[in-house]
């Protein structure tokens, strides 16, 4: 319940509607009984598999996804459907702003965003939020746990649970072409058992399988992990933020990785805020090409620091499960 309270109490999480920010935490005494019965073991690692037309939760041990191999990385290669023809990514990207984003006016148009997606999350009170993800797969989105379960997701607006539902938008814009690969809709929420029991942004990672296999046409990024610091690599960073009431616009920035940390990733020259979460910190690879490293994740109170989930060997392995298509 501290790592809980640290939480609520100490960062800033850039991926929830401003209305959820307001929510006061669960008392200490409370928390755990607010919990479902299979979150109330000790039991820690692990991944949880929630069925959003059934409501079925199933656990897999962390023996069973984690790898304890002696290798020091691992990578697998994006897919870009479009890989032969030119982009307009020139056009596309404005001037950069005071913070270091600029917005992407024809997503759809560049390699680099448009398997970035705009996520619409509607929670179990009714309320909507909307955060980021990127296509891991045909049809599978990697995003963050908080948007895929979190306290203040109940139906009394202020229990844990899991969202209701949500809908996802390959390279949404405000443009003439403002869906062009359309939506699909949830089918399952995934996230580790050590999120949905401590909300702890060390494992602030989830992934939403669809009902359809929108990545076939968008493309997916590149995943690595490895074991030794990102310390001053170039990365870049895609997604929704809310700004001045609109998040339906895609916005880019650029940085470098100041500190590595075992679960962690952290940037002072990369700018996030609310509606970001969930969008991946990437990077240019010559082996790969676009390749996530992270997951943007949440900013400290009184810090110019973006932090991103880092994408390490679990978290790789559970990616790169739907490579191939669940459906």
């Amino acid at each position: 319940m501290k790592k809980f309270l640290k939480k609520a109490k100490g960062v800033f999480a850039v991926g929830l509607a401003a209305v959820l920010l307001s929510t006061s935490a669960v008392a200490t005494e409370d928390y755990d009984s607010v919990l479902p019965d299979y979150l109330q073991s000790d039991e820690s690692g692990g991944t949880l598999n929630y069925n959003v037309a059934t409501g079925e939760v199933t656990y897999t041990p962390a023996s069973e996804t984690e790898s304890y191999s002696n290798e020091t990385e691992g990578f697998s290669p994006g897919y870009d459907p479009f890989a032969n023809e030119d982009d307009d990514s020139e056009n596309s990207i404005q001037p950069y702003m005071a913070d270091n984003r600029v917005k992407v006016n024809n997503p759809q148009n560049d390699g680099r965003c448009r398997n970035t997606v705009y996520i619409e999350v509607t929670l179990q009170s009714g309320k909507v939020i909307s955060g980021s993800g990127f296509m891991i797969g045909p049809n599978a989105v990697a995003t963050c746990g908080h948007l895929v379960c979190d306290d203040g997701f109940g139906e009394d607006g202020k229990s844990w649970s899991w969202a209701k539902s949500a809908k996802v938008y390959p390279a949404l814009n405000t443009g003439t072409n403002q869906a062009p690969y359309g939506f699909a809709y949830s089918t399952n929420f995934i996230c580790g058992r050590d999120w949905a029991k401590n909300l702890n942004f060390e494992d602030d990672w989830g992934i939403i399988i669809l009902d359809s296999n929108i990545g076939n046409k968008v493309g997916w990024l590149g995943l690595r992990w490895q074991s030794d610091s990102y310390n001053g690599e170039h990365i870049m960073v895609n997604g929704y933020p809310n700004i001045k009431g609109n998040s339906w616009d895609m916005y880019m920035c650029r940085g470098t990785i100041s500190a590595s940390y075992p679960k962690l990733l952290y940037s002072k020259n990369a700018y996030i805020s609310q509606g970001n979460s969930g969008g991946p910190c990437y990077i240019d690879s010559n082996e790969t090409g676009y390749t996530a490293i992270g997951i943007s994740s949440h900013h400290p109170w009184n810090s110019d620091d973006a932090v991103f989930c880092r994408i390490t060997e679990t978290v790789f392995n559970e990616f790169i499960k739907y490579r191939v298509s669940t459906l």
